[in-house]
C-alpha cells in the first residue's frame, strides 16, 4: 500500500496508468484540497511533454491545457469555500506529519507581503500554492476578488508550465537531441523546475532567519 501511494507522487506512472483523468484529479486536489505533496507542477511539465509525443489520451495541447486551467480555478474555489466555511480551526490544529502550523505563517506571510499578486505568483510555489485558496477563504477577501487573480494565476502557471513540456521535443530536435534522450532527461528538468519555484519561500525563510 505505501508503495502504490508512493507511486501516486510519480508524474509519469500517474499518466501511463491512469491518463489525463489523473492529471485533472491531482490539479484539483493540489489546490483545493490541501493536497500539497502532490506533483502539481512536474505534473503539468510531463503532461505537455507526453501530448507531443503521442503518449496521452488527450493528443491536442489545447484541449488538454484547457482542462488542467478549468480543473485547478475548480480547486482553487473549492479551497476558497472551504476557507470561508471551516478554514479559522486550522489555526487551532496541532502539527502532525501532514500539516504544519508553519505552513500557514508561511502562507500568510507571503501573502500580507504580494497581496493580489500572492494568489497569482503562488500559483507557482509548492505549498503556497495549496494554501493560499484556504487562507484567502479566511480572509475578508471577497470571492470575486479572488477568483479573477484566482483565474490569472491558473492560465499563467498552466501554460507555462505545459508549453514548456510540449516544446522539449522541438528544443531537444534543435540541440540534436532524441525523444528518448529528452525522456530520459524529463526528471532532471522537472527536478530544476521544481529547485526554481522553490527559491522565493526559501529565500524568505533565509531572509527572515537572519532577521530573527
Amino acid at each position: 500500500m505505501i508503495h502504490e501511494l508512493l507511486q501516486l507522487i510519480k508524474p509519469e506512472y500517474l499518466i501511463k496508468t491512469y491518463g489525463a483523468i489523473a492529471i485533472f484529479a491531482v490539479l484539483f486536489a493540489e489546490t483545493g484540497l490541501m493536497c500539497f505533496f502532490l506533483p502539481g507542477d512536474s505534473l503539468i511539465v510531463t503532461a505537455g511533454f507526453f501530448c507531443a509525443i503521442g503518449m496521452l489520451n488527450i493528443s491536442n495541447i489545447w484541449l488538454l491545457m484547457l482542462g488542467m486551467i478549468i480543473m485547478t480555478i475548480l480547486g482553487d474555489s473549492t479551497g476558497y469555500l472551504i476557507g470561508n466555511r471551516v478554514g479559522v480551526a486550522l489555526y487551532d490544529k496541532p502539527d502532525t506529519w501532514y500539516f504544519k502550523q508553519k505552513y500557514i505563517t508561511q502562507t500568510r506571510e507571503f501573502y500580507a507581503k504580494y497581496g493580489n499578486l500572492a494568489i497569482i505568483v503562488g500559483k507557482f510555489v509548492p505549498i503556497i500554492r495549496s494554501m493560499v485558496p484556504i487562507l484567502a477563504g479566511v480572509s475578508d477577501l471577497s470571492y470575486r476578488r479572488y477568483i479573477t487573480y484566482s483565474c490569472i494565476g491558473a492560465i499563467s502557471w498552466v501554460l507555462s508550465m505545459g508549453l514548456l513540456g510540449y516544446f522539449l521535443v522541438q528544443l531537444a530536435a534543435m540541440f540534436g537531441f532524441s525523444q528518448d534522450t529528452v525522456r530520459e532527461s524529463l526528471h532532471y528538468i522537472i527536478l530544476t523546475v521544481i529547485f526554481l519555484s522553490l527559491l522565493p519561500p526559501i529565500w524568505g525563510a533565509l531572509k527572515a532567519r537572519k532577521n530573527s
